[in-house]
């Protein structure tokens, strides 16, 4: 199985563990990560099945995927306008993934955190 996983990468311990974990769980399917960093990339060399592509492949690959898993902590923060933006490109993202038919799951997310009563509506 081809599995998308789409998580936040900046050398975070706990996304890294968790990424790490999912693809030592599902060892027999390969992970595809769209990244372009290679400090990232580093970071999961000794992950066999973990295949990293560039994100300016996105939409032509997508395609070609059976699963694709969103892991994360605080995924929806809803806080400024830039993460409003952020999550109207997840929203969009989703619709994408259910027009192909391809199952979307998260993983590890929860909503907020909320600083503003503006968020809470």
């Amino acid at each position: 199985m081809k599995i998308v996983v789409d998580a936040y990468l900046d050398n975070n311990l706990g996304d890294d563990l968790m990424i790490k974990l999912f693809a030592d769980h599902f060892s027999e399917h390969n992970i595809y990560i769209f990244e372009d960093n290679s400090v990232v990339r580093e970071t999961f060399k000794n992950n066999t099945n973990i295949i990293f592509l560039y994100k300016k492949d996105y939409d032509n690959k997508i395609t070609e995927m059976d699963m694709h898993v969103t892991i994360g902590g605080s995924m929806f923060i809803l806080d400024s306008l830039k993460n409003c933006i952020r999550f109207r490109h997840r929203i969009k993202k989703a619709r994408k993934l259910k027009k192909l038919g391809i199952p979307a799951v998260v993983i590890g997310c929860n909503m907020g955190p909320f600083y503003k009563k503006e968020s809470v509506r």
